[in-house]
């Protein structure tokens, strides 16, 4: 029996922990790294030969004091973009081989692990690490590639149980109704029967599920209703527009590729450093603090951009940059001014509008799609550091296609991460999940040409059965929108020929797909997406081929069992493959 179920929140921005003791489950405690700060940035310095250095806010002053110094050391940010990206390594900012997102991302879980340790022994000194069950968020959103490397980073971190893999990972919008349902004082607003809509805005992604609350024998319990829809469209992504759109048009790329290199120098980047960790703070405060006020009386953010004065072009003056932004900028609301030397006041109107098309236009688009396929949804929840917001959300409520109600965790930035603690503490209170894919197995069938068609090519014969046989069937298991229960297992029957099999998974989109290789024009209608592999050594038996392959779809991750005769083995899916 665990005495602790303990979270870690690796986000795109911040990361955090939260913990609970199982015999006090309504006291969920969240970690602390400032005042003010529940969470701590997800950023890392490894040291020459990759042990870690600084971690979080310790790290923009490290690495700007280290100017001119002969210590080596990689400086690693914006990591969990690159799992966004479906990138396998990621390359420090200041240069060095690219290494491992998996050992990077392991890191940072270890410090977090090492942190939330510390804070649930200073309550019990004698809980061992043993007695702590650990969850870890992700985005509902991602595929399986993108939660296999998540996996490793764990094993590396040596917190992940591979008995519990398919509870292991907290999806972020289940999680957040997890938090919503019980533990807001106002959770009675989603009363029994009640579909609702759960919205993660987050720095990297909106990440969006769609539930039911139901109630049996008294236990509540959250049914998904429609496969999690989204997209990397966080916030962050309104600073990289905001560079791109605003800055870079105001300077010029040749300025801001200077910056960067001289930003990435050891030797050069001291005197201008903290200039630039100014510059990228007031980006943060002018997206923050957007609101309808500031709208309404036309408002600017004076933003410090000294730190550009070096890098434009020494033919023109800031106020010649300035005169030539302005005239060539079509919306007459983005014309900035100058203040004094290079301070610049920039109006709300250009984060106002970044900040709609980044995030609202998109999350509202995805919104009505869910409201006109599922009718019932009559609320929604929102989760995530951006739904502090209350303008984003007021514009987010515009868009919507239908009146529904609104409501917020009690704490959206923290809302995930305690609400994994409450998925640890109640490991099935997600009752269903629907399937977003058609998920089958590629296999030889015997050949009926009424079935296969024309594809000769196809054929082969197989002299075990004496007849001909239909290469690359698509078989599937689960069927594209199917209810899955979570303690479900949903089996397979495979025909082996002995020795070492593989077999290969694949998944679709599409309906009635007969072979694993059908195109559309020249993209492939299935995508593979892992492998398992059996080896029954000498126990094969020619007249008793069947392999059964199980497979538990409910968790938040696939996995799967083999049998043979009475042989049952775990087996272990390898996800490099995929694409999706």
């Amino acid at each position: 029996m665990k005495k602790v179920v303990a979270a870690i929140d690796f986000g795109t921005s911040g990361t955090t922990y939260a913990f609970a003791f199982t015999d006090k489950r309504d006291n969920i405690v969240t970690g602390k790294w400032n005042i003010n700060d529940e969470k701590n940035p997800s950023e890392l310095i490894l040291d020459d030969v990759l042990n870690l250095k600084k971690f979080g806010n310790e790290c923009k002053e490290y690495f700007g004091d280290q100017s001119s110094s002969e210590e080596k050391f990689y400086y690693f940010k914006n990591i969990k973009m690159e799992l966004y990206k479906n990138q396998k390594e990621i390359a420090a900012d200041n240069g060095g081989a690219r290494q491992p997102l998996a050992f990077i991302i392991s890191k940072i879980l270890i410090k977090m692990k090492q942190e939330a340790l510390k804070a649930i022994r200073a309550r019990n000194p004698l809980i061992l690490e043993t007695e702590i069950e650990w969850k870890v968020t992700v985005p509902a959103i991602w595929n399986d590639q993108s939660k296999d490397i998540m996996r490793k980073a764990c094993e590396n971190a040596g917190i992940f149980n591979k008995n519990q893999q398919s509870t292991f990972f907290a999806l972020e919008p289940e999680a957040a109704a997890c938090d919503y349902v019980m533990n807001n004082p106002c959770s009675n607003t989603i009363s029994p029967g009640t579909t609702y809509i759960v919205c993660d805005i987050g720095g990297g992604t909106v990440d969006i599920s769609t539930h039911k609350r139901i109630e049996e024998d008294g236990k509540i319990f959250i049914e998904e209703v429609y496969p999690p829809i989204g997209g990397n469209n966080g916030s962050t992504y309104i600073n990289k527009k905001f560079i791109e759109d605003v800055i870079v048009k105001l300077f010029g790329k040749d300025a801001m590729n200077k910056l960067i290199q001289k930003i990435k120098d050891p030797f050069k980047r001291q005197d201008i450093y903290a200039d630039y960790c100014d510059f990228l703070e007031s980006i943060d405060e002018f997206k923050i603090n957007i609101s309808e006020d500031k709208r309404r009386k036309n408002e600017a953010k004076r933003i410090n951009c000294t730190v550009f004065s070096e890098f434009i072009d020494k033919d023109k003056t800031i106020e010649e940059l300035i005169y030539e932004f302005n005239l060539n900028c079509t919306n007459n609301n983005w014309k900035i001014k100058r203040h004094k030397e290079f301070k610049i006041y920039f109006p709300y109107q250009i984060m106002i509008d970044l900040t709609k098309e980044i995030i609202v236009d998109k999350t509202v688009k995805y919104i009505n799609k869910i409201i006109s396929n599922v009718s019932q949804v009559s609320t929604i929840i929102y989760a995530g550091s951006v739904s502090s917001n209350n303008y984003i959300i007021s514009l987010i409520k515009k868009g919507i296609n239908k009146v529904v109600n609104h409501y917020l965790c009690t704490y959206p930035p923290v809302a995930v991460v305690k609400g994994a603690v409450v998925f640890g503490l109640n490991p099935y209170i997600i009752k269903r999940r629907v399937s977003k894919f058609t998920i089958g197995i590629r296999c030889n069938e015997k050949w009926d040409e009424k079935k296969h068609g024309m594809h000769p090519e196809k054929k082969y014969f197989d002299f075990d059965d004496n007849c001909y046989r239909c290469k690359d069937i698509f078989s599937p298991i689960i069927e594209r929108d199917q209810k899955i229960s979570v303690d479900e297992i949903y089996s397979k029957n495979y025909d082996i020929k002995g020795g070492k099999t593989t077999i290969t998974f694949y998944k679709t989109l599409y309906n009635n797909i007969t072979f694993v290789d059908e195109k559309i024009v020249i993209t492939s209608k299935c995508q593979k997406f892992g492998e398992l592999v059996f080896d029954v050594g000498d126990k094969y038996d020619k007249n008793d081929r069947d392999l059964i392959i199980e497979l538990e779809m409910g968790g938040t991750f696939i996995s799967a069992n083999i049998r043979y005769k009475n042989e049952r083995r775990r087996a272990y899916f390898d996800f490099t493959s995929e694409k999706g």
